[in-house]
């Protein structure tokens, strides 16, 4: 959500403010300088906690009890079950991913707009307009959001070799019994 409302800080609500009440409502109003400093906090900050929320699902899974049988079942406990969390190797490579897909989209924006811009073309409006939509956006949030992947990856890898396979576990407990 963080990261949501600080691309849409950072790059819709100066337009839109601009849109509505011209450059008057920006060049005369404290707008500018409250919305710089929340753009640069807000996408870092949500891609921390995204990343962080991984870390606490690993965490979670591991110090609930083990599972009985019938608890996959979502009527049985009264909770829904959650889906399957990302391994460390999984996490590791969708941070190496969106960094390269970041940086690239940042190293070729700038010239897609470009190409773009002096044509009258209806087509390149359009590609224009959804590269403003979609290309800045994500350029906005997926260098940030790998790199926080890249420790949480660590992290998670730490966490997986610290607590015994759960499922060898619970097969020695019902053993026992």
């Amino acid at each position: 959500m963080l990261t949501a409302v600080g691309v849409f800080v950072g790059q819709f609500l100066v337009t839109i403010v601009f849109s509505l009440w011209g450059e008057r409502a920006i060049s005369s109003s404290p707008l500018p300088s409250i919305l710089q400093p929340l753009d640069a906090l807000l996408v870092p900050l949500g891609a921390l906690l995204l990343a962080s929320s991984l870390i606490a699902r690993t965490i979670e899974e591991q110090t609930a009890p083990a599972s009985h049988p019938h608890a996959s079942h979502p009527h049985s406990s009264g909770r829904q079950t959650m889906p399957p969390r990302l391994s460390a190797k999984q996490i590791l490579w969708t941070g190496i991913v969106l960094v390269v897909i970041g940086l690239i989209l940042t190293a070729s924006i700038g010239d897609f707009f470009m190409q773009l811009s002096g044509s009258t073309d209806v087509s390149a409006n359009l590609a224009r307009d959804l590269l403003g939509l979609v290309g800045v956006p994500l350029q906005t949030i997926l260098v940030p959001l790998g790199i926080a992947l890249l420790p949480t990856a660590l992290i998670a890898r730490m966490l997986e070799a610290r607590v015994p396979d759960r499922d060898a576990v619970s097969e020695s407990e019902l053993a026992r019994h």
